[in-house]
């Protein structure tokens, strides 16, 4: 599967979504869930693979009991034979871009603690990031700080995609530009 394809189609679904219904009023934003939700939705959409599993809060074997750990979402296609990891942020303060790398760096390590059978083990992994990032046009000082966030991203994230979410071809309100972020890589064993 094409991933940088599927998040392309994810920002056509959000457009279409926030075209019909807008789900936050006083600054309340979309909650990290809504992006693993309608990216795995259109990986399953574009999937030709019925026997594709799709799991959300995938829980992770841990020596320590007290540590509850999981990852965001997993995919599993026995047709590629490929396992797919998802981790998704919100990219608002600073600290966030430093959280996604933890988690993008525990995908590759700790995939293996995911209660999978063996043949599925020996299959190719991907791990994923999908972020978003609200960028204000009106205020200078957030929208540096935000523009600055962006760039950390993509300086840690050196060959993520970004695109932005509008309505009608223009930005999304008309205080802030919403934009969908992603970055894909093979995990090697």
């Amino acid at each position: 599967m094409n991933i940088e394809e599927v998040i392309s189609q994810t920002v056509k679904r959000y457009e279409k979504i926030l075209s019909n219904y807008y789900p936050s009023f006083d600054h309340v934003g979309f909650t990290e869930r809504n992006l693993t939700f309608n990216f795995c939705s259109t990986f399953y959409n574009m999937a030709d693979d019925d026997e594709l599993i799709i799991w959300q809060e995938v829980p992770l074997k841990n020596n320590d009991a007290s540590k509850r750990e999981h990852f965001d979402s997993l995919i599993i296609s026995r047709k590629e034979k490929t396992i797919y990891l998802i981790e998704a942020k919100r990219l608002g303060y600073r600290g966030k871009v430093d959280a996604m790398e933890t988690d993008f760096n525990r995908m590759k390590k700790k995939w293996k603690n995911i209660n999978i059978d063996e043949d599925t083990k020996a299959y190719s992994k991907y791990a994923i990031i999908i972020a978003d990032i609200w960028i204000p046009h009106n205020n200078e000082r957030g929208k540096k700080t935000k523009e600055s966030l962006l760039g950390e991203f993509k300086k840690t994230f050196d060959k993520s995609v970004q695109y932005e979410v509008t309505k009608n071809n223009a930005p999304l309100t008309e205080n802030e530009r919403y934009f969908i972020l992603g970055y894909v890589e093979k995990i090697v064993d």
